[in-house]
């Protein structure tokens, strides 16, 4: 392999310039990725807890706390769209009210 002090100084310039390049565009790329995540986070985030003040109202607007077929019916249509969001609700001590 020839050294590198010895090649032309355009062959330099060009891997100079190919690694300055190459490094910025890994950092940029990394920044990026961080950034995209972090606002995906914060968009989950803010969606929990619309659905979290969608349980509160339900629960707000419960005729009794008996009535659990209508609370039930309530939180499936606050949280319709939402295959993979569950809700658990417990009273103390008490077994499982409703999920």
């Amino acid at each position: 392999m020839i050294p590198l002090a010895s090649r032309s100084p355009t062959t330099r310039l060009t891997l100079l310039f190919a690694s300055v390049s190459t490094t910025v565009l890994l950092l940029l790329g990394l920044l990026v990725g961080i950034l995209v995540e972090r606002h995906f986070v914060e968009i989950d985030l803010v969606l929990l807890q619309g659905k979290l003040e969608l349980v509160r109202h339900a629960f707000a607007h419960a005729p009794s706390p008996v009535a659990g077929d209508d609370l039930g019916q309530r939180l499936d249509a606050a949280l319709v769209g939402h295959p993979d969001l569950a809700v658990e609700v417990r009273r103390g001590d008490a077994p499982l009210f409703l999920a």
